[in-house]
């Protein structure tokens, strides 16, 4: 169905929407060399929750909502690591 991709990238969008404002309040002004990974893992681990919520809560089944907590938290948690290794190798630039 072509409305799939749409959604997708609608959700994606919102929870990284949710993950830059959760991040604000985890780094309360830090640069991103002084972040902790634990801590950003944390928060795209708790980002990451909110599909399985959406998938309890919804028609889905058990197994359903077990499949989405395996896969959701980790992946999220693992793209915020990520990133924010990504974020440590630039080299900054002087304006």
């Amino acid at each position: 169905m072509i409305v799939a991709p749409f959604v997708a990238f609608g959700m994606a969008f919102g929870l990284g929407m949710l993950y830059g404002g959760l991040l604000s309040v985890v780094a309360r002004g830090r640069s991103f060399r002084e972040l902790s990974i634990a801590r950003l893992a944390a928060a795209g681990a708790a980002i990451g929750l909110i599909p399985v919520a959406v998938v309890s809560v919804g028609d889905g089944t058990l197994p359903d909502a077990v499949n989405a907590l395996m896969t959701f938290p980790p992946l999220s948690a693992a793209v915020a690591t990520v990133t924010l290794l990504i974020a440590r190798r630039a080299k900054p630039e002087r304006v």
